[in-house]
């Protein structure tokens, strides 16, 4: 709808409507102003009707035979994409549907990715093989099996070798079980989380899946919708042209929780929610919509947020995400909101009316629909004021090559009510690890009884391609604050640390050239351990060199346990995104 603030400001003075915003901003109430801006798009007549894409078997064989065509040119990587994009057009259950996974796995045959070719086989046979293909795909099936024994060895030692070192089976902490008993959490009004003992460094702190995840719309193609796992056999939503799956489990879970609300009108979704803040609002509320009781339930929900329901919530109801308002508990004391008040009304205004259009969604009863409606807009304002996506640092692998890749530029976003409220420092006591929708966190050193836990908003800083300026940036585009000695401007990136006599012994004694070979072999686990040692031994010089040769160690055997874990692939990553962005302009 807008994408500018100046474009925002422009629209509201044509027509002479920037009092009528002004006003409605100065209300307690953040509902006023969402209905205010919506009673200007109507008046206005700014609301586009919806020309909704929709299933078409003729659209799907259109992408089946470009990318059929696209053999002679070897550009085996876009076909992949081209027989996505006819997966995702064609009608559920359809003929069209079956021959164009038949030939993704014709593809994957080709590109010797057995096991993605296998999948595709087995998908089409239970969904009803067409006859004329039959014979094909059951000769493909013999020979892929005999081929895919090597994959599956591989894949089996990579996982024995990782869940060695790092141990997820956590003991769960009473009130908050994402997180271990070695958390505790201190004071009143805003509490802080601290370790409730000596944490040991390597130690698991948190396994926390995401209350709810936004996927980047460069991707697609490629990511699960639901959890964000990049996969090779996605499945396609039943109804919409928008959304594709890793498998039936987040399919239907997906569906369950919001998007069969969101589904039929998806493409007034990506249009209005092009950030992923304004993206993941619209998912909580939905999610809100399916799983309270009654509409009363969420309407007083609406009333009670930010410090206000933090002084009366217990630890539970504002850490645990399995608590349905847990995402309603966040500080919302944040300075020049006023901007973001007037931008993202319109935003709310949009998602509303569009809302109208689903049968049952609202109430029947007209004052009862708009006490639902100014609930969805108060928590959806609240949300894309306060609430701060925590962005998902994604590893993952082409099997054609081997070569891994990062996200680290274009991401998807998730809303965590734990990690999300943990204290921001460029240089953290924990390290997130990332596996998909779920975030795991390990201590980097020991850390004492009574200390608060920190984490990176935008990874560790021996990670993360930033520098000082764009880390800066970074936090303020995403409302973060972090009071490290790095946004300080301590300038502790360019900073030589000095090691003790202890410390330089230490390190000479440590053997890399032997920790290098362990890293490729069955002996990473012995590696990690004395890596992971050594990293607590130096923590106070972490940006000597010594340090850094040291993390970047480490960093390959975390690297090890997210590409394994997450069991992300993906083909020819760069190549994919300018793909996607064509096609989109060509649909």
């Amino acid at each position: 709808m807008y994408h500018q603030p100046y474009s925002f400001h422009h629209f509201l003075t044509t027509n002479n409507l920037v009092d009528e915003i002004y006003d409605a901003m100065e209300k307690d109430d953040l509902s006023e102003i969402v209905m205010t801006a919506m009673k200007v798009l109507k008046t206005t007549n700014s609301l586009r009707p919806l020309n909704t894409i929709i299933k078409s078997a003729q659209m799907s064989e259109k992408y089946r035979n470009e990318g059929i065509k696209m053999y002679k040119n070897n550009d085996y990587k876009s076909i992949f994409l081209i027989y996505n994009q006819a997966i995702l057009r064609a009608p559920k259950n359809s003929r069209e549907l079956k021959l164009a996974i038949s030939n993704r796995s014709a593809l994957f045959y080709k590109l010797k990715v057995y096991k993605a070719c296998l999948r595709d086989i087995d998908t089409c046979f239970e969904m009803g093989c067409p006859d004329d293909i039959l014979i094909k795909l059951k000769k493909r099936r013999k020979d892929v099996k005999k081929l895919i024994a090597v994959e599956d060895f591989k894949q089996k030692y990579l996982h024995c070798c990782v869940d060695k070192f790092i141990n997820c089976n956590i003991k769960r902490h009473p009130l908050v079980p994402c997180a271990s008993t070695h958390v505790e959490f201190t004071g009143s009004d805003s509490p802080k989380i601290v370790a409730a003992r000596d944490i040991k460094p390597g130690s698991v702190v948190s396994c926390e899946k995401a209350y709810i995840c936004s996927t980047n719309y460069n991707y697609t193609l490629t990511a699960c919708y639901y959890c964000q796992k990049y996969a090779l056999n996605l499945i396609p939503c039943d109804n919409c042209c928008f959304a594709m799956f890793c498998d039936n489990i987040c399919k239907d879970t997906c569906y369950h929780e919001y998007h069969k609300w969101e589904c039929p009108i998806m493409e007034a979704v990506k249009l209005n929610c092009q950030s992923p803040t304004a993206n993941l609002m619209f998912k909580v509320v939905l999610k809100m919509r399916s799983k309270c009781m009654s509409w009363k339930e969420l309407i007083d929900a609406s009333y009670s947020t930010g410090l206000d329901r933090m002084r009366t919530s217990s630890i539970g109801e504002i850490y645990n995400g399995n608590n349905l308002f847990s995402v309603l508990n966040v500080r919302n004391d944040k300075p020049f909101v006023y901007g973001i008040l007037c931008n993202s009304s319109f935003i709310c205004a949009g998602l509303l009316h569009y809302l109208e259009e689903i049968p049952l969604f609202y109430p029947r009863d007209s004052n009862e629909k708009q006490k639902a409606m100014q609930a969805l807009g108060r928590i959806m304002l609240f949300l894309s004021i306060y609430q701060t996506p925590t962005p998902l640092f994604q590893h993952m692998t082409d099997p054609t090559t081997n070569e891994s890749y990062s996200l680290c530029n274009v991401l998807n976003f998730g809303i965590f009510p734990f990690t999300g409220k943990l204290k921001k420092s460029c240089k953290p006591n924990l390290l997130v690890l990332n596996k998909n929708n779920e975030l795991i966190l390990i201590a980097l050193r020991t850390i004492k009884s009574g200390e608060e836990l920190t984490i990176s908003f935008h990874q560790h800083l021996l990670n993360a391609p930033f520098t000082e300026h764009s880390r800066n940036v970074w936090n303020f585009l995403y409302g973060n604050v972090c009071d490290c000695s790095i946004c300080n401007g301590h300038n502790i990136l360019n900073a030589k640390g000095q090691l003790t006599a202890y410390q330089k012994k230490y390190y000479s004694d440590l053997n890399l050239n032997e920790i290098d070979k362990n890293l490729n072999s069955k002996q990473i686990y012995d590696a990690y351990n004395k890596l992971l040692k050594a990293l607590d031994v130096l923590d106070d010089a972490p940006c000597s060199d010594e340090y850094k040769e040291i993390y970047k160690r480490f960093s390959k055997c975390t690297r090890r346990f997210e590409t394994v874990k997450g069991q992300n692939c993906i083909l020819d990553f760069n190549q994919m995104k300018i793909l996607i962005n064509e096609d989109e302009t060509k649909c």
